[in-house]
């Protein structure tokens, strides 16, 4: 078999970016993942940034940590209006974070850091929890939204529970699957879904509508779109944010 590789490399210069051996591997390392984040089969050269970039990851994921134990983490509602009616057809849960040291921290900054880190799993359920009880409440008052969308993590299908969670958060609300809308992204669902496949035709038979967000950003096949139980493609707003 031939093989093709291609390499990821990150540069550090001495003296510049560090006198000692070890210093400079570490940058030279911090360097190489800056690398792989931007494509891969490239290089970088190190710069002090990217150790304050790392630096700021880590005390963020600690905050989170402290965040989630304080209770500081809100869901807001966006409504979903249907344009040739008005109608008001659904609403979207959103995550905000107002932190008791730093006041509110913007979605883009600590999203992507609990997505890539275990806490997506404990925060992803108490989301659901939250989400399914305000929709339980709207009912009791004689409100009906329409479905109500959450963003799902892809390593929160990957739990071989997942369904079974799922159906215990509905059970205990008292609500059914057909008043929800799991948004998954577009990058699981072209890596990871083959493999779950079965666990997305699971909650489709409970009536989950499930939608694809950040459609555009990666490399979809639409042969592919066909064989999944989606519903929804939210286009990314990089593509529509100037369509006026």
């Amino acid at each position: 078999h031939e093989l093709l590789i291609s390499p990821s490399i990150g540069i550090s210069i001495y003296p510049e970016d560090g006198i000692e051996p070890d210093i400079l591997l570490k940058n030279a390392d911090a360097a190489m993942y800056r690398a792989k984040e931007h494509g891969r089969n490239s290089y970088k050269f190190y710069t002090p940034a990217m150790t304050d970039s790392a630096h700021e990851k880590v005390s963020m994921e600690t905050s989170i940590h402290h965040a989630m134990n304080n209770d500081e983490f809100r869901l807001y509602y966006q409504p979903q209006y249907d344009l040739r009616s008005g109608r008001l057809v659904g609403a979207e849960a959103l995550l905000r974070w107002n932190s008791q040291l730093h006041g509110e921290i913007p979605p883009a900054k600590f999203i992507p850091i609990i997505e890539e880190s275990s806490t997506i799993l404990k925060l992803g359920e108490m989301i659901m929890h939250r989400a399914c009880r305000q929709s339980r409440s709207w009912l009791d008052q004689g409100y009906n939204l329409g479905r109500l969308a959450i963003n799902i993590s892809g390593r929160q299908i990957q739990q071989g529970d997942f369904v079974q969670k799922v159906t215990a958060i509905l059970d205990k609300n008292g609500i059914d699957g057909n008043m929800l809308d799991f948004e998954i992204t577009e990058g699981f669902i072209m890596r990871q879904a083959r493999t779950e496949i079965e666990s997305l035709n699971q909650l489709r038979g409970m009536g989950i509508s499930l939608s694809i967000d950040d459609f555009g950003t990666g490399y979809s096949s639409l042969s592919y779109l066909k064989l999944l139980p989606v519903d929804t493609l939210k286009i990314d707003q990089s593509f529509v944010r100037d369509i006026g």
